[in-house]
């Protein structure tokens, strides 16, 4: 994966449509009624993502009712990591009782779109707009305290957590 560096305050990109392991379709614009939007590059196969996993769902969790979502989006290529492909996504999801979203990005064009360079990366959103009727995420400095709370031990100044 390579991709466009973000900076903080720089608006989220959009994403598109992207399948589900719960059977739809998901864009950006589906969850423009949350708080913070956690994204999280992801995928099967990696041993760093599979750690992360359980603090993943307990934040889903634990915090949803406050208005925080997280997503996972898989963009590895299943030609080099066939353990990423889209059944194996529904078969890890349903094996771990994912709670969150889990998307598929086959032609990685939302993970060039985010700069995520490798698995798991964290990107912590906040939505100034999320209970009014136009909806603009925001790269967060202040959604990063989740970041250094839940998920890693340092983060970088483009808002992606480094592990």
């Amino acid at each position: 994966m390579k991709g466009n560096k973000l900076n903080i305050n720089d608006p989220m990109p959009e994403f598109k449509n992207l399948p589900c392991v719960d059977g739809k379709k998901y864009s950006s614009s589906n969850f423009n009624d949350v708080n913070i939007l956690i994204i999280v590059f992801s995928c099967n196969h990696c041993p760093y993502v599979k750690a992360y996993e359980d603090r993943m769902i307990a934040v889903q969790k634990d915090y949803s009712d406050r208005g925080v979502q997280l997503v996972a989006i898989n963009s590895n290529d299943e030609r080099n990591y066939p353990d990423d492909n889209f059944d194996e996504m529904i078969k890890r999801a349903k094996a771990k009782e994912f709670n969150f979203k889990y998307l598929r990005d086959v032609d990685q064009q939302t993970a060039e779109a985010f700069g995520a360079t490798h698995t798991p990366q964290f990107l912590f959103t906040f939505n100034p707009f999320s209970h009014g009727y136009k909806s603009q995420f925001k790269i967060s400095s202040l959604a990063m305290i989740l970041c250094m709370f839940f998920f890693c031990e340092k983060f970088s100044s483009n808002g992606f957590c480094i592990n």
